[in-house]
């Protein structure tokens, strides 16, 4: 390796590695490093040169170096004096400069921005289709918003990581996008699969140096994928992405890597980086899936269907030939009625992806309640023993009575999981003949959660005051109806932590049609415009860490009751207002 620097004298560094393999002792281990006569470079630079392979390095070996070699180069800052040239092992080879593809600077997706010593995260989200309108957003995410009603405000005004900077690029990988970019590029589709592999995920960078990943297996140092698995929805993978974070030593000295170079030393400043970024990429997410492929606004499936009907060609057929008009005259009623028969066979086909989606939830539905029912009943023994040995004991292990309590909670957890999906789970048995009582299953859900709006310091109402309104819907199902929408409301009503006036009302009406209307309002930020119909599908969230569930839970136990769940805007309470009608009762709740 021949190096110089700016301004300073050339260097030599010799290295024989089949040497240092043989050495016994790391101070049998020697470098030899002499400084040249004269200057290599004009200015600055560093050539190194590899001889004696002991494999062959073909095309695939070859490309793997110039993927990795590209890398290095953080794109955050202007370089302009720093470029890296690579001479593979051949006879006439000529330097080639390192540069990456023209497409990776042209993504559909991008999110770019900064997070300050306070955790506040300022990103800018664009999306830039090849044909259509382009989208910008700009949001303010601050550090203590909580992701979960079961976890506690975070304790620490700010993270223990310092301030960085990110920008990540996002692709859709389909059939059809990978068409488009290879057409827009003029580079075939085979290829852009692998370019993008190349680049993939997420890339560190310290002071403009690269830190993660050094390899292939460290690709994914964030999670990403383990992530994307863990929910229904639409979450991105490594696959997909090409990201890049800056930090400095200065700024965030704690945060280093493990000496084999393949992930981050574990501590809390890495743990509240890492958190950071996934929230990033979170909102990444939840903007991406407003500009992907708009599925709201579907016509009812018999007016789908109606596109499959010929009697409208059969009726203007008849019309022509009434007129005497000839064959060709009678070629633009085929072909119209053609597009219209590809354009009902298009909307059937989405359609019916929904209801697969459905199907596979209430598939999900059964298996998780089972699991969780099997493991349940587990931990629930294991903490009756240990309550038990604590008694028998006095009390003297604080520590494991601490556990204890942690453990039930943890527990309560899971059931309240179970209990949320079991209404899917259980579509396909006969429903219970049991009534309830709305104020009474609102009072038992205060119960349920009363730690957590206490903890929030939420103001529940329940309107008209001393009224009882029973209906004919089993208690289990209007706990999961009420337990979706309440959840929803206390956690849009957190993610301004400076707010303290958090307010819901459960509001009871009974109609003179036999039908009861049950609204439920908050004063949060409400639903943003254009997402009316979306929030209600499968997998559809705006939460960071949702899975997009509750609303579908919602409207499908309501629909099985003959009723519809409604967004009503603007709310009653200038945030949020969901409205479900149910069944009235004249019997008398069992329950």
């Amino acid at each position: 390796m021949w190096t110089q620097c700016r301004s300073q004298p050339s260097w030599r560094v010799s290295v024989d590695w089949s040497d240092l393999s043989k050495a016994k002792d790391i101070n049998e281990c020697y470098v030899t490093i002499e400084k040249m006569p004269s200057l290599l470079f004009k200015v600055s630079g560093t050539r190194i040169r590899i001889h004696g392979l002991k494999s062959e390095w073909g095309t695939g070996k070859v490309q793997d170096l110039e993927d990795n070699l590209s890398r290095l180069i953080s794109p955050f800052e202007p370089v302009r004096d720093f470029r890296i040239w690579l001479t593979p092992p051949a006879k006439a080879a000529s330097a080639a400069e390192i540069e990456s593809p023209p497409f990776l600077d042209f993504p559909p997706y991008t999110v770019e921005g900064n997070v300050n010593s306070q955790g506040t995260i300022s990103l800018k989200y664009f999306y830039r289709p090849k044909q259509g309108r382009s989208r910008s957003v700009t949001k303010t995410v601050p550090w203590a918003a909580p992701r979960d009603l079961d976890e506690p405000l975070l304790t620490s005004d700010k993270p223990t990581c310092g301030p960085f900077k990110f920008e990540i690029r996002a692709w859709d990988i389909g059939q059809d996008d990978l068409k488009l970019l290879a057409d827009r590029f003029s580079i075939s589709k085979n290829s852009i699969r692998p370019i993008i592999k190349a680049y993939k995920g997420i890339s560190l960078y310290r002071d403009r140096i690269l830190v993660l990943p050094k390899s292939e297996t460290a690709r994914d140092w964030l999670g990403l994928d383990l992530r994307r698995v863990s929910k229904v929805g639409t979450r991105m993978s490594t696959t997909q992405i090409v990201g890049y974070v800056s930090i400095s030593s200065k700024n965030n000295p704690a945060i280093q890597d493990t000496s084999d170079r393949e992930r981050l030393v574990t501590n809390f400043a890495v743990q509240d980086f890492q958190k950071l970024l996934k929230d990033i990429v979170a909102q990444m997410e939840i903007e991406r899936d407003q500009d992907r492929e708009s599925i709201t606004g579907e016509p009812p499936l018999r007016e789908l269907f109606a596109g499959l009907s010929a009697s409208k060609l059969v009726a203007d057929v008849k019309g022509a030939l009434e007129q005497a008009s000839d064959a060709e005259e009678a070629l633009p009623l085929l072909d119209q009625f053609e597009k219209d028969f590809e354009s009902a066979k298009e909307q059937i086909q989405r359609r019916f992806v929904y209801y697969s989606r459905l199907a596979t939830i209430g598939t999900i539905a059964q298996m998780l309640v089972h699991e969780i029912g099997n493991k349940t009943m587990v931990v629930d023994g294991f903490i009756r023993a240990a309550r038990q040995f604590i008694e028998e004991t006095k009390g003297t292990n604080k520590e494991l009575l601490n556990h204890c309590g942690v453990a039930t909670k943890a527990l309560e957890s899971m059931v309240q999981l179970a209990d949320r999906f079991s209404p899917l789970a259980n579509r396909s048995f006969q429903r219970r003949k049991r009534s309830s009582i709305v104020q009474e299953v609102f009072k038992d859900y205060m119960l349920a959660r009363k730690d957590v709006i206490e903890r929030h310091q939420v103001s529940l109402k329940c309107l008209p005051v001393d009224l009882e309104t029973q209906v004919d819907v089993d208690p289990g199902e209007l706990f999961a109806i009420i337990l979706n929408l309440m959840d929803n409301a206390i956690f849009w009503l957190c993610q301004s932590p400076g707010s303290k006036d958090r307010k819901i009302e459960l509001r009871v009406s009974p109609r003179k049609d036999s039908r009861v209307d049950v609204e439920i309002s908050d004063n949060g930020p409400g639903i943003p415009n254009g997402e009316e119909e979306r929030i209600f599908w499968p997998g559809v969230t705006r939460k960071p860490n949702g899975i997009g569930m509750g609303l579908t839970v919602v409207s499908e136990l309501v629909s099985e009751h003959g009723g519809k769940t409604l967004l009503i805007k603007p709310g009653e309470l200038a945030g949020a207002t969901f409205r479900f009608d149910l069944p009235a009762s004249t019997t008398r709740s069992d329950r």
